[in-house]
């Protein structure tokens, strides 16, 4: 029971990973683009 446990934390965490990942680049794009709107 316990390995189940552990395997399925792991899992979440490259689940949890894996979304931040994809998520993080659209968050960028938009930090960037309102910077550059501010700059200029």
């Amino acid at each position: 029971m316990s390995k189940i446990l552990v395997s399925s934390r792991i899992s979440f965490r490259v689940k949890a990973k894996a979304r931040l990942a994809s998520i993080n680049p659209i968050l960028l794009q938009q930090l960037n683009a309102s910077h550059q709107t501010t700059l200029h």
